[in-house]
């Protein structure tokens, strides 16, 4: 955990901000026809901005709309998205949260999702 004090009016006050990067070193593997897994690493303890609590993730569609977001315990440093659209093109963000809110999100990461049975992506 990282936490930074300041000195202030005669006591000390821990102050938990968000954090000032975005997670690390994101990548995504196209898993099957409807499964995509995406990792990544977590934020060095200098730019974390206090404890992180969990990471939220979205899944967007190549229309734009949003199609998956929720949050995995800090502890997780991947997830798994089935139940996709073969063929589909998907993009993909992460923010680490603290007790203060979402730090930044990585830049998308765009993955198209595999042939299903004699279909052509193409």
């Amino acid at each position: 955990m990282c936490v930074v004090l300041y000195y202030t009016f005669h006591h000390f006050a821990v102050y938990n901000p968000v954090p000032d990067v975005a997670p690390l070193d994101i990548s995504g593997t196209v898993t099957d026809s409807r499964t995509l897994t995406y990792s990544w690493n977590e934020i060095p303890c200098g730019a974390r901005g206090g404890e992180v609590l969990s990471y939220y993730y979205e899944l967007e569609d190549d229309f734009g709309s949003i199609v998956r977001n929720d949050s995995v315990p800090s502890s997780a440093s991947m997830v798994t998205l089935d139940n996709l659209e073969p063929c589909h093109g998907y993009s993909f963000r992460v923010t680490a949260v603290t007790s203060i809110g979402k730090g930044p999100f990585t830049s998308d990461l765009r993955n198209v999702t595999a042939t299903e049975g004699k279909k052509n992506c193409s």
